[in-house]
Order: C-alpha cells, then sequence, then structure tokens
C-alpha cells in the first residue's frame, strides 16, 4: 500500500515482516540499519556496495542478484512462509556498530589523526 509522505517511518518498518530494498546503488543503505534495528527482516539486491558492509558473513543469505525476479521471489517467500525476526546475533551486531557511541568514535579517531 501507498501511505505517501511519512515524516517517521519506524512504526510501518516495526510493524512489517519484512522490508524488501531492490535498487541498483547505494551508498549505505541506512533504512536496512533501521530495520533491522528494529527487529523486522530485510532483504536487498546485491549493490556494489553498503549491503555487503552491513550483513558481513551473513550477506548471501540476505541479498539477490540484481534484476533476478525469481530470485527475489523466492526470498521473499521463504521470508514470510518461515517469519522469523532477523537472527539475534545479526541485530546485536548492527546495533553495536551503527550505535552512537561507536560512531562518535569513529569520527573522533578521523578528527584526530
Amino acid at each position: 500500500f501507498f501511505t505517501g509522505f511519512m515524516s517517521n517511518t519506524y512504526n510501518l518498518i516495526k510493524k512489517s515482516k519484512l522490508l524488501i530494498l531492490c535498487s541498483k546503488r547505494e551508498g549505505l543503505p541506512t533504512v536496512i540499519i533501521e530495520a533491522l534495528s528494529l527487529k523486522t527482516d530485510a532483504i536487498c539486491s546485491k549493490c556494489l556496495s553498503g549491503p555487503y558492509e552491513i550483513y558481513k558473513d551473513k550477506y548471501h543469505y540476505h541479498t539477490f542478484n540484481i534484476g533476478n525476479l525469481s530470485e527475489m521471489k523466492k526470498m521473499i517467500n521463504n521470508s514470510l512462509l518461515n517469519y522469523n525476526s532477523p537472527e539475534k546475533e545479526l541485530v546485536d551486531d548492527i546495533l553495536f556498530r551503527y550505535s552512537e557511541n561507536e560512531i562518535t568514535k569513529k569520527y573522533l579517531k578521523l578528527i584526530n589523526e
């Protein structure tokens, strides 16, 4: 469904069973980080950057080839039929790596180098 503009989509993402990002290019797909931090499963296309940095060793379980609709369909069906929240270890890792504390440390390190 289409909601039109929403200034805060967190409640919608949190209530969703799955977030699908099918971009050809991404820098840092923040919406994936947001979905996982809200414990909503997320799948996305294998962009050149972004998804790999987020998923790390779980990359192949959460990504599909760009333009491969049958692969995307299988991942959607699998996710919805076997509905689970994202793996706890993945969520914990996301919450740690993208926390205000960790990001601040990285900025301070860059500034002080």
